[in-house]
């Protein structure tokens, strides 16, 4: 899912802190991923301090997220259930309009056309390699390595 920085700052501060083990195994590829990266910290210039978060918007891209069906399940039941208690936030809004509406598919064509527009190839990262800075954190998971991984306070 094409998720905006403060998409997922935001969707780092929904995901349950408490769960059931399954529903931590569930959430913990998305936790992981969702943090910002070494190189999107430098190129985004993101910088947190007195539990805010600041970055340049003019440089922030969209980003791909994998979210499993039932990772999304889990977040959308969190969605519905502010939305029912009144506690969606005005940031909220893309969120809720992505997950439980399911309205994704506007924000990515205007990312691709942005991305055309400025000659950049979305399938290479911030560093232009073309290895996703997320695959390789993947993949250090995977092989019992924990990649680096910034605080998410906002």
């Amino acid at each position: 899912m094409l998720l905006t920085f403060l998409e997922r700052i935001k969707l780092l501060d929904l995901l349950p802190a408490e769960t059931g083990m399954v529903e931590m195994r569930v959430l913990r590829p998305l936790d992981a991923a969702l943090p910002e990266t070494e190189l999107e910290k430098k190129a985004w210039n993101i910088q947190r301090g007195g539990g805010r978060v600041q970055w340049d918007e003019t440089k922030a891209r969209s980003v791909e997220i994998e979210v499993s069906e039932a990772a999304h399940g889990i977040i959308v039941g969190v969605l519905q259930g502010m939305d029912k208690a009144g506690k969606l936030r005005r940031e909220h809004g893309s969120l809720f309009e992505k997950f439980v509406e399911g309205k994704e598919d506007s924000s990515r064509k205007a990312a691709e056309t942005q991305r055309e527009e400025e000659g950049t190839d979305p399938d290479k990262d911030l560093d232009g390699n073309g290895d996703s800075s997320r695959r390789r954190a993947a993949t250090q998971r995977e092989e019992g390595e924990e990649p680096a991984r910034m605080p998410s306070g906002t």
